[in-house]
């Protein structure tokens, strides 16, 4: 004869959480207390005292300990849930959650990316400059030569200019010349992220070599970034769920927005999805006469595209690929003779392949691709603040930073576009979390010289802004 155990249910005041219109359901902390109480009397006895007469919680004693202990618990595990519970919401998704949802649309997260500047080295011809020297910038930041081979000073036979910038003539003619010897050699930051390196401020040279004199850089470098931030790459993802599709400026910005390369780092590891455009704008024309759009004139039945990514061969063929494979057959470029300023013409083959990977076309068409390259606009951020006694001493350089932090979106914000307008009220928040010291009296920002409380780009342009251009000042 066999004997048959009575299971019974476990009985508890701790209700179960539900599911309502608006997601799931939270008690409160203090009902969540008074559920375990009832378990903790039914448990050892109606006369085990929680409260005192005042009905105040005593906490100095042993079942007034666990309870409060226990609710504790159970009230973590609640907000634990409810936090993956949101997470499966795009607009609340951030970090290991927020990269799967973006894994289904076949997209990653963005890496953080390092400055790049070309560094114009003098020295004696013939000064070999060997691969990985380090410099450093006026910030303090140090930068190593990139490349596979040791760089060698050259003589380089320049024409001389005049105030203009016009090449000066002898009475012949003919153009005056001098020589010059150096080398200009790409040098990367060794720190990730948003580092400005203005024109001539690379001037320090880290390892000292005998015959090369000195170095600068002519032109700004090209400013890194920090990691994508969760608004940033939650915003990239709404711009490419048309990945997919074709024959929309949507599906064309989309194909952009995910293009990338992988390259060799300065320690020989290789660095994936490094974006080919860092942004893109893509509108189009579908009347039958010119129209005006943002300032740019787009021919009849074409489109426009817009980007702001680095030159290069290999680029210019992703790039130029990339909107062949998404642009509807047949429209207009807005190729124009002459060319329109910044407009760029790539030419490309149908690589297409079948299925087994063999080419569709022994002899494979060729397509002619425009498009543009955006203009970097310089903002000027002016800032007049009270001074306060408790105010630190590096004061001024710790709103800039914020400022110039928030502008990057290295705050988690989204950073300015292409075609965008920017707010000068974007910036109060970033410096008002500085502490009660930082008190605002006006916030202006501008462009070309001027200042107000916004300031708009164009379709054909991109902001961008260094710590120079940021003026803070604080008034009695």
């Amino acid at each position: 004869m066999s004997s048959i155990s009575e299971k019974k249910e476990i009985q508890t005041n701790v209700q179960e959480l539900t599911f309502g219109p608006r997601g799931i359901d939270l008690p409160e902390e203090s009902t969540i207390l008074n559920w375990v109480i009832e378990d903790f009397k039914n448990a050892f006895g109606k006369d085990l005292k929680f409260t005192n007469e005042r009905q105040e919680l005593l906490l100095s004693t042993p079942q007034g300990q666990l309870a409060t202990a226990w609710a504790a618990i159970i009230s973590d595990r609640n907000r634990l849930l409810a936090y993956y519970v949101n997470q499966v919401d795009p607009n609340y998704a951030m970090g290991r959650m927020q990269d799967g949802i973006g894994r289904i649309y076949f997209i990653e997260r963005r890496k953080a990316t390092v400055t790049t500047v070309v560094g114009k080295c003098r020295g004696k011809t013939g000064t070999v400059i060997p691969v990985g020297i380090k410099v450093k910038d006026q910030q303090g930041n140090v930068y190593k030569s990139s490349g596979e081979k040791d760089a060698v000073i050259i003589d380089n036979i320049l024409p001389v200019k005049d105030a203009n910038g016009q090449d000066v003539k002898d009475e012949n003619g003919v153009v005056k010349t001098f020589t010059e010897s150096y080398i200009n050699i790409k040098f990367e930051c060794l720190e990730e992220g948003a580092i400005s390196c203005p024109a001539g401020t690379l001037t320090e040279r880290y390892q000292v070599i005998p015959g090369w004199e000195s170095i600068t850089n002519e032109q700004d470098g090209e400013v890194g970034s920090d990691t994508e931030s969760q608004a940033q790459f939650e915003q990239r993802r709404r711009l490419s769920v048309a990945v997919n599709s074709v024959n929309s400026v949507d599906s064309i910005m989309a194909e952009l927005l995910n293009s990338v390369y992988e390259e060799q780092d300065q320690n020989g590891n290789i660095r994936k999805n490094i974006p080919i455009c860092q942004d893109a704008y893509v509108t189009e024309n579908s009347e039958s006469i010119s129209k005006t759009i943002g300032s740019v004139v787009l021919e009849p039945h074409s489109i426009y595209v817009c980007v702001a990514a680095s030159g290069g061969y290999e680029n210019e063929q992703a790039i130029a690929k990339a909107i062949w494979r998404k642009k509807p057959p047949g429209c207009g470029m807005n190729l124009t003779y002459p060319q329109k300023p910044n407009s760029h013409t790539v030419t490309i083959f149908d690589d297409s392949k079948d299925d087994l990977g063999n080419s569709l076309y022994s002899n494979p068409p060729q397509y002619n691709i425009t498009y543009f390259y955006a203009t970097t606009v310089p903002i000027q951020i002016y800032i007049s603040m009270t001074r306060s006694p408790s105010a630190p001493k590096d004061a001024r350089d710790q709103v800039k930073d914020a400022v110039f932090k928030a502008f990057q979106g290295g705050d988690g914000s989204v950073r300015p576009r292409i075609g965008s307008v920017i707010y000068a009220s974007n910036f109060y928040s970033p410096i008002q979390k500085l502490g009660n010291w930082a008190v605002i009296r006006t916030l202006l920002i501008g462009r070309d010289g001027g200042s107000g409380n916004e300031v708009r780009v164009g379709i054909n342009e991109i902001p961008s802004l260094d710590r120079s251009y940021i003026t803070v000042n604080f008034d009695d």
